[in-house]
């Protein structure tokens, strides 16, 4: 579920996702840097942000955090973030990449202020994001698994192209392992 902001942030973080860590860098309402870093992306690092906000003097309720939708490895930051009750969110990747246009070089670093750019300039565009309740995560992971299942079945129903290519010995022992596996 998404809502509008409406809200004037004095300060703007971007943070960049991966599986196992995050990239941050925040700016004020001005544009002027703050501070960046790289933390864990878990509960601990999030702590070690927050932690950061706090030594800089910066209030976590007149904060944006913003960041790529990247799936499971962000949907990890949201649900931390949702634990300190702050404003975030989720945005489109290709969005962030095409309102930056042609850049050179990429670096986590420079995709966290990007980011954090994009948040303070598209602030008018951006839609604030929550975290589903479990029984949504559990039916969207469901889901996820079962694309994934289909998809194995399909690549083991492939080996018929084999058929005309290997010695029927060969092919007869692999259709006979991949109809146990298909059909257990």
């Amino acid at each position: 579920m998404q809502y509008e902001v409406m809200k004037n942030y004095k300060h703007y973080i971007g943070i960049d996702v991966s599986k196992q860590t995050l990239d941050f860098y925040i700016v004020n309402f001005s544009a002027q840097f703050i501070i960046n870093g790289h933390i864990t992306n878990d509960e601990k690092g999030v702590k070690e942000l927050f932690r950061q906000l706090k030594k800089y003097k910066i209030a976590k309720d007149e904060s944006l955090f913003c960041f790529e939708n990247t799936g499971i490895y962000s949907m990890n930051l949201g649900i931390n973030l949702s634990g300190y009750s702050v404003d975030f969110a989720h945005c489109s990747a290709l969005e962030i990449k095409q309102s930056k246009g042609i850049c050179r070089g990429k670096s986590d670093k420079a995709d966290a202020k990007d980011i954090a750019m994009y948040s303070l300039r598209n602030i008018d565009k951006i839609e604030l994001s929550e975290v589903p309740e479990n029984n949504i995560l559990s039916l969207k992971l469901l889901y996820a698994e079962r694309e994934k299942t289909i998809d194995a079945i399909k690549d083991f129903s492939s080996t018929v192209e084999n058929k005309d290519f290997l010695p029927k010995k060969v092919y007869i022992c692999t259709e006979r392992i991949n109809k146990k596996t298909v059909d257990f």
